[in-house]
């Protein structure tokens, strides 16, 4: 098996991790990449009107030509970056997640991130930019999945189908539906000895209730 050429239903791609290693046993894509590819292929959306969300190292932005991708990590959009020019496709918008991205899209490819907290901020942030009726297709490997997925798609989004998991993944739609968008959870705050200082931590930050013992 060939860990740096993924094999979709809408073709074959070369996908690199970044930073890269020698001797790379790692692939730069996971079953929750070619479900949420699947899925989306489908349903049947025309090109370039998809958002893909936590894309980690290009799978999604390669195989769906999305018209943005959504992300916190620097790391992944130079990885995204990277391999759209090694299959020759242009590079894809990429906004930062303390940014909202826009909301003319057909539907939402999702990556479920670990952190329950920040699954839930971006998901109140999809809520208040994508139209009543839009699916978002939210994936994610097993091992990282909670038991309350489908529960919190439901509570900012609409209603939820549980898909079949397969190869060790899962895949949810949620569609949008006409409620009035729910404010995402509030920033931690805690009180810092060694600064004399409040500090304010976003969603995706780690151990945002208090300050963990490396830092």
């Amino acid at each position: 098996m060939n860990n740096k050429l993924i094999s979709t239903i809408v073709g074959e791609f070369a996908l690199e991790r970044y930073p890269a290693r020698k001797q790379e046993n790692l692939s730069a894509w996971n079953s929750a990449d070619t479900l949420l590819i699947e899925l989306l292929h489908e349903k049947n959306l025309p090109a370039n009107s998809v958002l893909a969300v936590n894309d980690e190292q290009g799978a999604l932005a390669v195989a769906l030509k999305p018209t943005a991708v959504w992300t916190d990590s620097a790391l992944s959009s130079i990885a995204i970056q990277n391999n759209l020019l090694l299959n020759q496709l242009p590079p894809v918008v990429i906004v930062a997640s303390t940014a909202r991205p826009a909301g003319n899209c057909s539907a939402v490819a999702l990556k479920i991130p670990k952190l329950l907290s920040y699954f839930e901020y971006q998901l109140a942030i999809l809520a208040t930019t994508v139209k009543p009726g839009t699916p978002i297709v939210a994936a994610g490997m097993d091992k990282h999945l909670s038991s309350r997925t489908a529960s919190i798609l439901e509570h900012y989004i609409g209603p939820t189908t549980r898909h079949r998991g397969r190869h060790k993944a899962r895949c949810f739609t949620a569609i949008k539906d006409a409620r009035n968008a729910i404010a995402p959870p509030k920033n931690a705050r805690y009180y810092c000895d060694a600064l004399e200082a409040d500090l304010i931590s976003e969603a995706n930050v780690f151990s945002r209730e208090q300050m963990d013992i490396g830092s």
